[in-house]
């Protein structure tokens, strides 16, 4: 199991240190309110929700799994890809189907972005960009995208949250309109 601990409560946070509770990571919690529409990158090819065969996504997908709290945690670690894969298969064709962007490099898939949302709240639930092609905007453009889409399906805001140690992440997020609100310190206890 875990827990989460707002990074306002030090006394708990400190108590975990005394009982030695493995701190696995430190959650940011990031919103952007200010949301509009952004002229697509003719430079940067971005699909929207297209039929693909989510195998397709397993590169990125373990990128991005070898990034998160999950893979961190040395007793998870070998579950993380399974998470990851069954998350995304999920994500672009599940029962329920959410909003998802793709990035391509000619019949490459260089980034992926799904959304979520829950009656006015939207979430970016997945996010990534393949290790070689990022600095050249493809994570900018993929976001630009998501808050577009949010603009013009009238949500009010746009949630994310990413490791804090994540700085390639955090920069992203930063640089086009995101601020942290909340530190939540995570633990994990096996038993």
């Amino acid at each position: 199991t875990y827990i989460q601990i707002d990074s306002k409560n030090t006394e708990l946070i400190d108590y975990c240190k005394d009982k030695k509770i493995p701190l696995i990571s430190i959650r940011a919690e990031l919103i952007n309110k200010k949301l509009s529409q952004y002229q697509s990158s003719p430079s940067i090819t971005i699909k929207r929700e297209i039929k693909i065969i989510s195998s397709k996504l397993t590169p990125i997908i373990n990128q991005i799994a070898k990034t998160s709290r999950f893979y961190k945690d040395l007793n998870f670690r070998p579950y993380a890809f399974k998470l990851y894969d069954t998350w995304i298969k999920k994500s672009v064709s599940g029962q329920k189907k959410y909003p998802f962007f793709l990035s391509f490099e000619k019949d490459k898939i260089t980034g992926l972005l799904t959304l979520k949302y829950d009656d006015d709240k939207l979430f970016i639930d997945l996010f990534g960009v393949d290790k070689k092609s990022r600095k050249k905007g493809i994570g900018t453009a993929l976001l630009q995208t998501a808050i577009s889409w949010a603009f013009e399906h009238k949500f009010k805001s746009l949630s994310v949250s990413t490791q804090k140690e994540n700085s390639n992440a955090i920069s992203v997020y930063t640089k086009t309109g995101f601020t942290c609100y909340k530190e939540l310190y995570q633990y994990h206890l096996w038993i």
